[in-house]
């Protein structure tokens, strides 16, 4: 067992003994109490290792691939140093990453006979992939990518998760686990005479618990482009790609409107204050241009008032309204009486009101209003959308950095848009299983605001 693997032994022990001391029914004696804080302490410091070692190992097999390929810089340029050291771009480590997932293809699953598929493969991204999938710790059939890798991966879904791409506070949840505190309620202050007695006012805290969600994706993957996985960069960015955009698809409809319920996140629509939803406008029966607009542009202007209202923290640079992909269209294409656009900077900036737009398409175009008792948007055919104003600051993501993937060329899968049981043997396929762990939340329940009933 390698050392790496005797260190998640030992990390998972503690974990194990903390949370048995945390749910103890009766008080922690003075000596339970230190044991507590000590196995912080240990655990901190055991993660901060296997980090090391597994970075250790990575930079291990790329020196020593350097060391033999690199050649004596020739006399007439000995001003320019020779390069003896790789140096590990993003478009190596995307290819690393590729060839280890080819390699598992190879092996089946099985991390000896990947292994010895990525030393057969020569060169550095073999020599560099045998070394990763080294210090690989497996377990239930699954093989935990290592984090100097993960980091790759959520490096490339970031751009394609609408969230992820503006830029939340992102903390590291090395244990599952992540306490935030915050301000509940404010301190007060009074004028008075002067030798009036001063009104006591302190401070409210609460705080904002995170804990690992697991999310599983599973992607169908042509056994085409894995046999060339690590050797084409084209073929890497496909199979990146395509495991990437399938995360994050996901993600971004479970942080916008999940219900946190069965260990699921609980997303923005949820997680409001109910005085921050807010009705739009009913523009239906509206046929002047110019007057369709003015409803438009207040309903925009609510809720930016509403968020601003609750002294949340808001920047153009770092705020965004959120929308379907139609509601943008139709703003898009919004002109006044005059013929002229509505809202010029939207195609021309990607700002409307001077903040930024994302769009997605989590956002449905046939769900209703929200009823009073609930934050839930209830799904019909209405016809009816959402739309949101949030700034990035006031959304935190917890992620534990833990990817583990596992591979099967002889399993099923059901198509998500037929509902067919499908074969992967009889297509040529391998079902590739990649696991995340992460959570998210707002900072505020008034730290966003949603529009909903929106007609356009």
């Amino acid at each position: 067992m390698s050392k790496i693997q005797l260190l998640k032994g030992e990390r998972a022990a503690l974990s194990d003994r903390a949370v048995q001391l945390a749910n103890k029914v009766e008080a922690l004696t003075d000596a339970e109490v230190a044991e507590f804080e000590g196995i912080e302490a240990q655990v901190a410091s055991i993660t901060s290792q296997i980090d090391r070692a597994q970075k250790a190992a990575a930079m291990s097999a790329s020196f020593a691939v350097a060391v033999e390929t690199a050649k004596p810089a020739p006399a007439a340029s000995s001003t320019v140093p020779a390069q003896a050291k790789q140096v590990a771009t993003k478009a190596h480590k995307e290819a690393v990453l590729a060839g280890f997932l080819g390699a598992l293809y190879q092996g089946n699953g099985n991390i000896d006979r990947a292994i010895k598929t990525a030393n057969e493969m020569g060169g550095d991204i073999g020599t560099e992939v045998a070394a990763t999938l080294n210090t690989s710790s497996t377990g239930g059939g699954n093989v935990l990518i290592p984090s100097v890798l993960s980091e790759t991966l959520i490096e490339r879904l970031t751009p394609q998760s609408v969230i992820r791409a503006m830029n939340p506070v992102v903390l590291p949840m090395p244990n599952g686990n992540l306490t935030l505190p915050r301000i509940a309620s404010g301190a007060t202050a009074s004028y008075g005479a002067l030798d009036s007695a001063a009104s006591v006012g302190t401070p409210g805290f609460d705080n904002i618990k995170l804990s690992a969600k697991k999310l599983t994706c599973l992607a169908p993957i042509s056994n085409d482009l894995i046999r060339l996985a690590g050797i084409s960069p084209n073929v890497t960015a496909v199979i990146l790609d395509d495991i990437g955009s399938t995360l994050a698809y996901t993600q971004d409809a479970a942080m916008i409107r999940g219900s946190g319920t069965n260990n699921t996140i609980l997303g923005i629509a949820n997680a409001i204050a109910a005085a921050n939803l807010l009705s739009a406008s009913n523009i239906s029966a509206l046929t002047d241009g110019g007057l369709i607009a003015q409803a438009i542009r207040q309903d925009l202007t609510k809720l930016v008032a509403r968020v601003r209202a609750a002294n949340v923290p808001v920047s153009k640079a770092t705020s965004y309204f959120v929308m379907s992909a139609a509601s943008h269209q139709y703003l898009c294409g919004l002109t006044n009486n005059l013929g002229l656009p509505v809202f010029p900077s939207l195609e021309l900036e990607g700002t409307l009101l001077g903040y930024n737009v994302a769009v997605t398409n989590n956002i449905p175009d046939n769900i209703a209003t929200a009823t009073g008792s609930t934050n839930t948007p209830l799904a019909n055919a209405a016809g009816l959308s959402e739309v949101y104003f949030v700034d990035a600051r006031q959304m935190v993501i917890g992620d534990t950095l833990n990817l583990s993937v596992a591979m099967s060329q002889d399993g099923t899968w059901v198509d998500p848009v037929s509902g067919t049981m499908q074969s992967m043997f009889q297509q040529d396929v391998t079902g590739i299983r990649v696991i995340a762990e992460h959570d998210f939340a707002l900072r505020h329940p008034l730290g966003a605001s949603v529009l909903v009933g929106v007609q356009w």
